[in-house]
């Protein structure tokens, strides 16, 4: 009983923290140079993301396939797709930071 009180009480909470939003903020740029900076970041960062995983894949020991060594190939496995996700938004941290931006919550 007491499992279900406290699954209920952590569901009832989730939405009020769930719902907070995240934007890039520079006081000293105006929206246009904000969305142009953002847009130039994540190209930059898709690149990057996409070069570092290729580097990971080629960095990993050859597998060994019907008798022949060979690397893993890059495709569009899950965990292939969770890094670039995930290598891209660090790059592009990166790149906004660099630029003078801070991530806040907007309310």
């Amino acid at each position: 009983m007491m499992r279900v009180r406290a699954v209920v009480l952590a569901m009832a909470l989730l939405p009020a923290g769930g719902c907070t939003r995240t934007e890039w903020v520079n006081p000293s740029a105006d929206s246009v140079k904000a969305a142009a900076d953002r847009e130039e970041c994540e190209q930059v960062a898709r690149i990057e993301a996409q070069q570092q995983v290729l580097f990971e894949s080629l960095s990993r020991r050859p597998v060994l396939r019907g008798g022949m060594i060979g690397y893993p190939q890059a495709g569009s496995s899950f965990s292939e797709r969770n890094r670039e996700w995930y290598w891209t938004q660090h790059f592009l941290d990166r790149c906004m930071q660099a630029r003078g931006y801070r991530l806040m919550r907007i309310e």
